[in-house]
């Protein structure tokens, strides 16, 4: 998000419109890159094409801080990602169950 605003002073002003957009990109990003998690990220950045056709400005700043923040939230998370471990989470199932 700093750097859409130092781009706003280099740039456009517009660079601010894609803060909201970062911060879904971010948010809809998943390790496994799947449609389900990632389907608000997907739209946004088909709306901004679309949006790009009106006012070029916006559409791309929305369509970059998109997808920037989303490819790059899917490397934090993978690497941040912890594996499965079944037997945890059966021995405190049965730990509970047997009190």
């Amino acid at each position: 998000m700093v750097l859409a605003v130092v781009v706003s002073f280099v740039w456009s002003f517009w660079a601010l419109v894609s803060i909201p957009f970062i911060w879904l990109g971010s948010l809809c990003a998943q390790p496994n890159l799947n449609l389900a998690d990632g389907c608000l990220a997907y739209l946004a950045v088909l709306a901004s094409l679309i949006v790009s056709l009106f006012n070029p400005s916006i559409g791309l700043a929305i369509s970059i801080g998109t997808l920037s923040a989303y490819c790059l939230s899917v490397i934090e998370k993978t690497f941040r990602m912890r594996p499965y471990n079944g037997d945890k989470v059966d021995a405190v199932k049965s730990s509970s169950i047997d009190r």
